[in-house]
């Protein structure tokens, strides 16, 4: 465990001062999904736009027709589409899993079972 202020060593790291904030954090980054709960619910919010080139225009660049500082031939934005899905991530219960209580070496992350699905779909 770090030394911190509260007990008198606070100045623990000055005798380290060429180490990096990723460094000092790094026990954080390692222990802190471990310990807190993963959601298994996410809601995604989108913005589409399908565009339509020019004719002549550069294929590499889309000039936007509604920004005064383009400076090729302007596209055109043909559809637009705004909206959220909420997705639901969950392991297959018919699913053959390893394990994970007597099995500690050369067995896949629980990661490598996860399915996702589309619960709601909204449009704005």
């Amino acid at each position: 465990m770090l030394p911190s202020a509260n007990n008198g060593t606070g100045n623990w790291w000055d005798s380290f001062k060429l180490t990096g904030d990723n460094s000092r954090e790094a026990p954080y980054g390692d222990i802190y999904p471990r310990l807190t709960t993963k959601s298994n619910t996410f809601t995604v919010h989108v913005r589409v736009q399908t565009l339509r080139q020019a004719p002549g225009g550069d294929p590499t660049r889309f000039f936007d027709p509604t920004d005064p500082n383009a400076t090729g031939p302007a596209g055109a934005i043909t559809a637009e589409y705004r909206g959220s899905f909420q997705i639901e991530r969950y392991v297959d219960p018919n699913a053959t899993l390893p394990d994970y209580a007597t099995s500690f070496s050369n067995v896949p992350a629980i990661d490598t079972y996860y399915k996702f699905r589309t619960i709601s779909t909204k449009q704005f």
